[in-house]
């Protein structure tokens, strides 16, 4: 009998497939049961060779742990990402749910609020009557710092915020911030995260006195 066959005691189903594992562990003489694809049930003896082809048990448990330590770095920046993504999503929510409050003052002639808290915030008509449901921060996203101008954000019939202000909201996961401001002269909404954010802010404030 030759050292690179695979014998087994009759030709069948699983049998054939027995051969492969024979070029993945070098694991010696082993005494397998089987079932035979036709018959009923048959005992099958088979002797795998012994060979230096293949991984060893220690091999293959020493790449799981390395690919496992790399697992851990990736992990975690996934999950920082994740978040800092949803913190994003929070603040372009924050300004749509401005712009539809500051759109619903100038269409309806009335005074249009965005009160905040630190679960989420809301729209108000006139003050008392909540409009649409109360949207919620995501997990692990709070309010950091706001000041007079988002206690609450509160748009005139003209479309221009009663007072300006910032709201600043955080990761509490990490030390990610974003910074809404609010313009007081044109009701605009922006993240001021950048020098670009204090350009349009300048310019939007020149335009208003302007006009």
């Amino acid at each position: 009998m030759k050292n690179s066959e695979l014998m087994v005691g009759k030709t069948c189903f699983w049998g054939k497939r027995l051969l492969f594992f024979q070029y993945l562990f070098p694991l010696g003489k082993k005494v397998l049961s089987g079932v035979d694809k036709g018959n009923r049930g048959v005992l099958l003896l088979v002797e795998m060779r012994d060979t230096g082809d293949g991984f060893s048990i220690i091999e293959v448990l020493v790449v799981l742990l390395i690919f496992s330590l790399l697992m851990v770095p990736a992990t975690v920046y996934f999950l920082r990402y994740q978040r800092d993504c949803l913190l994003d999503s929070a603040a372009k929510e924050v300004i749509a749910i401005a712009d539809f409050a500051r759109e619903s003052a100038v269409n309806e002639r009335k005074m249009f609020s965005v009160v905040l808290d630190d679960e989420g915030f809301a729209v108000l008509r006139e003050g008392s009557e909540q409009v649409d449901k109360k949207h919620r921060f995501p997990e692990h996203i709070e309010i950091k710092e706001k000041s007079a101008g988002f206690s609450p954000l509160v748009f005139n019939p003209d479309g221009t915020a009663k007072t300006g202000g910032f709201l600043v909201l955080r990761n509490r996961a990490g030390n990610k911030e974003v910074k809404i401001v609010a313009h007081n002269l044109t009701g605009r909404c922006f993240i001021a995260d950048d020098e670009k954010a204090d350009d349009e802010n300048t310019d939007e404030g020149t335009k208003g006195a302007e006009k």
